[in-house]
């Protein structure tokens, strides 16, 4: 997504907080995990002027020439997490590979670069697991995300805490 666009859907909730994060994702085609990381930075959104002159130097997200292959690494990665699975690096590049054989593209490589490149246009962090976090009930956690995730609307994202982000 664009800076442009963060703005717009952040906009949109603010004006209409009712809006569940689904029908964002859904209508920005990206995944629910990607609109929640968004709202949390709200603040930044909202206050992003792409008309700054400090603006005009910054890093814009490119759009991946494998959209096919993109997409369906986001699916896949949003059902991994939603399973409170690992996920490596080396596992997402051979998944994006298996996806671009798919799709029959021959000329993808899933390397290094285009993995940076994928986090960063999905907000994909390294966490470091922590205490009991493996014995979690794997059956019920997408009912639970889900019910969550309806409790959390309620709620302005800067009134949320979330937990601390370590790693890359």
């Amino acid at each position: 997504m664009t800076k442009i666009q963060k703005r717009e859907l952040c906009e949109k909730k603010r004006d209409n907080p009712n809006i569940k994060g689904i029908d964002l994702a859904q209508e920005y085609g990206i995944s629910v995990q990607s609109v929640s990381d968004i709202l949390r930075q709200s603040s930044q959104w909202l206050n992003y002027d792409e008309s700054s002159p400090s603006n005009v130097n910054l890093y814009r997200n490119k759009k991946s020439d494998y959209p096919d292959v993109e997409e369906a690494m986001r699916i896949w990665v949003d059902q991994l997490l939603a399973r409170n699975l690992t996920l490596s690096g080396s596992i997402m590049q051979e998944k994006a590979i298996e996806f671009a054989r798919h799709f029959e593209i021959n000329n993808f490589n899933a390397s290094l670069g285009w993995l940076e490149k994928f986090k960063n246009r999905n907000n994909l962090h390294s966490f470091k697991k922590r205490g009991e976090s493996l014995s979690a009930p794997i059956n019920e956690i997408s009912s639970m995300q889900n019910e969550l995730q309806e409790v959390l609307q309620e709620y302005d994202p800067e009134d949320i805490w979330n937990c601390d982000e370590t790693g890359d």
